[in-house]
């Protein structure tokens, strides 16, 4: 795409490999929706995984046209070329596909991107064999010299301070396996550099104030400044996604925060032994 990357292999396939359908179809082949299970009718199916390519794009080992698709790329819309030109080799991503006669056609009507997490990089251990790992927010992120995709960084640059954007696969609440990694600042700048994470509410204290895994998320209470998402208010136990700009390295102020359901990886990694 446009930016300069540092190419490395794909992520290893036990991992890699990811096909979700939606629930109502008949087979991850594909399958009608809701409505329409017989075969020979038409209708829509979810293709998870690792972007490993472009000319069409590439997602496990299928090849899906995106010249017509709407994409949604860490909460903004784009259409057409806009939208491919946001997208990098390593992201996952998750595509609605057309399906007809009980198999997916080559035609994705919507691509979706949203990154894992966003922060400054607090630590960095010592590589063991290709790997290393890297802790933001109090997540630790395990990143592959040969597995991961590297932009405005490489596996060896990455130092404590750089602020990352980080895709790949979730193998437990406080655990990522990077298919991806971009630095978007240099140094972090605390009052002015955005951040991004996801959590689950552990303290929430009344008012504007909650917690996630030991940091502090303020907001707006009458939401002149935070667009909140969540039906029924902030309570203890909501799995959430929170934006906002990093005030110290343990406290956000909140500019969206949004209800998530919890992610795919976790079912999935357990469906094939890996957890």
């Amino acid at each position: 795409m446009n930016s300069t990357r540092y190419k490395t292999n794909k992520l290893t396939a036990a991992i890699g490999l990811l096909v979700i359908c939606s629930s109502m179809l008949v087979a991850c082949g594909g399958g009608g929706d809701s409505s329409d299970t017989t075969a020979g009718i038409g209708g829509t199916g979810i293709v998870a995984g690792e972007i490993t390519g472009f000319g069409s794009i590439h997602v496990n080992d299928g090849k899906f046209n995106i010249d017509t698709s709407t994409f949604m790329v860490d909460g903004k819309s784009f259409v057409g070329q806009a939208g491919q030109d946001e997208l990098e080799e390593g992201m996952v991503i998750r595509l609605k596909v057309e399906t007809e006669n009980g198999a997916f056609t080559n035609t994705a009507l919507e691509v979706v991107y949203d990154d894992e997490i966003e922060g400054p990089v607090s630590a960095v251990s010592a590589q063991v064999g290709t790997t290393k790992n890297i802790t933001v927010f109090g997540k630790t992120i395990t990143i592959d010299e040969f597995s991961t995709w590297f932009e405005d960084t490489t596996f060896d640059d990455i130092v404590i301070g750089n602020v990352v954007e980080v895709s790949g696969f979730r193998v437990s609440p406080t655990h990522i396996n990077a298919t991806y990694v971009k630095r978007t600042v240099e140094v972090v700048d605390y009052g002015d550099t955005e951040v991004e994470f996801r959590g689950t509410i552990d303290k929430y204290f009344g008012g504007s104030t909650f917690e996630i895994d030991g940091i502090v998320i303020d907001f707006d209470p009458l939401e002149v400044n935070t667009e909140i998402e969540v039906p029924g208010g902030i309570e203890n136990g909501l799995y959430v996604e929170v934006e906002g700009v990093i005030q110290d390295p343990t406290s956000v102020f909140a500019e969206e925060i949004e209800l998530e359901d919890e992610d795919f990886d976790l079912d999935y990694l357990k469906s094939i032994g890996k957890m």
